[in-house]
């Protein structure tokens, strides 16, 4: 399959933004633990998106996710990393011409990674070493929007793949 040039330039355009967003600070993540030792970890509240932290924050970095994000995602509040590859087998259907394939990956990676942040919200990420303290997103810095571009320039690119190529002196208004 021969690609049009608006793939071409999709799917560089996606790598160059995943590339600038390794390196950028992701995620500010806020950290509570329960009050108590006989309080679960679940049951200790969560600031949530856009809200003011209840307890100590950090900030993740790309890169770090990326390479450290698979620990976090045997919960549920995890599922985000799961986009990385979604998106890497849409890219690997795209180039071997599975472009149907590439579409339901790419999607399927652009919908893991834009609810990442809330799904921290309702299903907590272990914040410390014991399992007592919990992670949840309340705010996304420029990596993380970054990486969402990079997957919905790869999603653009996957949709139009198998767009035909307009051939010299054709006329649009034929």
């Amino acid at each position: 399959m021969k690609m049009s040039w608006a793939t071409k330039f999709a799917l560089l355009f996606a790598g160059v933004l995943f590339v600038a967003c390794m390196t950028q600070d992701a995620v500010v993540f806020d950290r509570t633990c329960p009050g108590s030792i006989d309080r679960p970890a679940s049951s200790a509240p969560v600031a949530g998106l856009n809200n003011a932290p209840l307890g100590e924050t950090s900030i993740s970095e790309s890169f770090v996710l990326l390479l450290f994000g698979w620990f976090g995602s045997g919960g549920l509040g995890g599922v985000g990393w799961w986009a990385n590859p979604c998106a890497a087998l849409a890219l690997v259907n795209l180039l071997r011409g599975q472009v149907l394939k590439a579409r339901q990956f790419s999607v399927g990676a652009f919908a893991l990674a834009a609810t990442s942040l809330y799904a921290t919200n309702f299903f907590y990420l272990i914040g410390d070493e014991g399992g007592v303290c919990r992670l949840s997103a309340v705010s996304a810095l420029s990596g993380y929007w970054l990486w969402l571009a990079s997957i919905a320039a790869l999603v653009f690119a996957s949709f139009t793949a198998c767009l035909p190529e307009p051939r010299r002196g054709d006329s649009v208004a034929q």
